[in-house]
């Protein structure tokens, strides 16, 4: 299934348009638009500023939505939502592309690594192996450490799938080197449908919001929610 992007966030006038219609847009059809705080739309930083950024980490639009949420296809136009879920959606979703666009850096040194989120069977849109899904060997950024843990965001395209691109994040315990990891974001082509996976990293809590994109429409839920440092 192809999508025709046509927007893209890159000016200063496009952030403050998309400022407007975040407080103008609501997921549910039926009732009034809920007044929501302006926000800033986030800006992918570079392995050379990482530094220079603070938490949360991730699109910002994530939290202000409301969850479950359905966005209609464009009647008129084949594979595009209508506007302005359209533009929110591409806001969102470009964000994350950027990211996975970024050069790699050294991989960090770690002892063992637990895996807090397996992805169900039921979340796979693409057949591919788990050491692509679970992979640590394409380091993006080194995170500002959170507590007692470094924390890095790996991606990576499956080159048997090349639609198919998974990024996860790694904390590593500072003294025992142990690490936990978690399946922050995918996206998996398809025939007929796209699965997607968003994340927001909150220094040590970390949120997943799972959707679909179909040719009626695209959904997307909370997913998960996890406390690095806790059990």
């Amino acid at each position: 299934m192809h999508f025709n992007k046509v927007f893209y966030l890159n000016t200063f006038a496009s952030l403050i348009f998309m400022i407007f219609i975040l407080g103008c847009a609501s997921p549910e059809r039926n009732s009034a638009p809920e007044k929501t705080d302006s926000v800033e739309i986030a800006e992918p930083v570079s392995a050379t500023t990482v530094n220079d950024f603070s938490y949360p980490w991730g699109n910002p639009l994530l939290l202000q939505l409301k969850y479950p949420l359905k966005w209609e296809a464009d009647p008129e136009k084949y594979g595009q939502l209508k506007q302005p879920e359209a533009m929110l959606f591409d806001s969102i979703s470009y964000y994350y592309e950027n990211l996975n666009l970024a050069k790699t850096i050294a991989t960090p040194d770690y002892k063992s690594v637990q895996v807090l989120n397996p992805v169900p069977r039921e979340e796979m849109n693409v057949k591919t192996d788990s050491l692509i899904v679970y992979h640590l060997d394409s380091c993006r950024f080194r995170l500002p450490d959170a507590g007692n843990f470094e924390c890095y965001y790996f991606s990576k395209t499956d080159t048997g799938a090349p639609a198919s691109t998974f990024g996860n994040l790694l904390f590593i315990d500072k003294a025992t080197r142990n690490a936990k990891l978690i399946q922050a974001y995918h996206m998996q082509g398809g025939e007929q449908s796209v699965k997607y996976q968003f994340f927001t990293v909150e220094k040590l809590t970390i949120s997943t919001f799972s959707g679909w994109y179909y040719d009626d429409g695209f959904t997307l839920k909370k997913a998960g929610h996890f406390n690095i440092d806790g059990d």
